[in-house]
């Protein structure tokens, strides 16, 4: 796909995939839509409670941040299984058709070692939140729960991008 710029617009993406990978795309967007629909009716029941019986109900805030951490990482991954994430298409458009394959593997490894990087301190994270068994201060929930966000996000991203990877190495 070309735009109007003469420049190559079209990009690799992880959309093609088995029963894993529909499960996992389903997975994606569900659990994204779900955070983003309870983040619109807390808030709008928060509003609301603060207007009509003028009392606030501050766990509200401290859920929809859980949730809105959630679909950040999630939404990340499908960012990245339609190819929308941003790229480095100045200087990529410099280079000749070769270089541009190279340049485009080479910035998708150092995606691939940044998630793997992020992958590993995320799950230490958890971890070390488990152990101190670290509660939410309203709704009394294990913190950990929100920080698995970080991995398990960042693990999809991760599948996503090494897709991405054997999608342009075979273009």
């Amino acid at each position: 796909m070309q735009s109007q710029c003469g420049e190559n617009t079209e990009r690799p993406t992880a959309s093609r995939t088995g029963l894993v990978g529909r499960f996992i795309n389903h997975f994606e967007e569900w659990a994204v839509i779900a955070a983003l629909a309870g983040m619109t009716i807390l808030y709008s029941l928060s509003v609301l409670s603060r207007y009509i019986t003028k009392t606030s109900m501050p766990w509200t805030d401290e859920l929809v941040r859980h949730l809105f951490i959630w679909a950040t990482f999630l939404g990340a991954s499908i960012g990245v299984r339609k190819g929308a994430h941003l790229g480095v298409a100045v200087v990529q458009n410099l280079l000749p058709p070769k270089g541009q394959k190279t340049f485009a593997v080479l910035i998708t490894l150092c995606c691939v070692f940044t998630c793997v990087i992020l992958v590993w301190h995320g799950t230490a994270m958890v971890h070390l939140q488990f152990t101190m068994g670290q509660k939410s201060s309203q709704l009394g929930i294990p913190i950990y729960w929100v920080g698995l966000a970080i991995p398990v996000g960042l693990s999809l991203c991760l599948i996503r991008f090494i897709q991405v990877l054997f999608l342009k190495l075979r273009a």
